[in-house]
């Protein structure tokens, strides 16, 4: 059994295994796998119905001879699925996480590039910026002379 459940259990990943046996002599198997990685950082759906196929219990009742026989048919039948099942997760968790590393990646580029186009021109080594004379305090301005209103040359018009 151990040989078996190693098959089908990933590194890093772990099984529990619940044997039961009843008055009746009948026994229960519950085999449930607990994948490494965490779910919740799961963005792709495929993904995410990939885990939840690999992270689903398997449970087998009957006489000890019964239970047995199906956990070894299970997985002469399924072994090979699970492990295709699994190298296709473990791909697409790892493209998810290079996109988005990617992405990250090109979003800060984006961000120095910007912040690089808003600095001041470097001045090579010795060359001092020319100093900039103090504004002279501008007098204040005064108002332009005011001319008495005149009435309107044709009173019809407004303007």
């Amino acid at each position: 059994m151990f040989d078996q459940l190693n098959r089908i259990t990933a590194p890093g990943d772990s099984m529990t295994v619940t044997y039961s046996r009843a008055d009746d002599n009948s026994v229960r198997l519950v085999l449930q796998p607990a994948l490494a990685d965490d779910a919740e950082s799961l963005t792709d759906d495929d993904a995410r119905n990939a885990r939840v196929a690999l992270c689903r219990p398997l449970l087998l009742r009957g006489t000890h001879a019964e239970v047995e026989h199906a956990f070894n048919r299970y997985i002469a039948d399924n072994a090979d699925a699970r492990i295709g099942l699994r190298d296709a997760y473990d791909t697409l968790t790892a493209d998810t996480k290079d996109a988005a590393s990617k992405a990250v990646q090109a979003a800060a580029d984006k961000k120095a590039k910007a912040a690089a186009g808003k600095k001041k021109p470097d001045t090579k080594a010795g060359d001092a910026p020319a100093p900039t004379a103090p504004a002279e305090a501008a007098a204040p301005a005064e108002p332009p002379a005011t001319q008495p209103a005149q009435p309107a040359s044709n009173p019809t018009s407004l303007f």
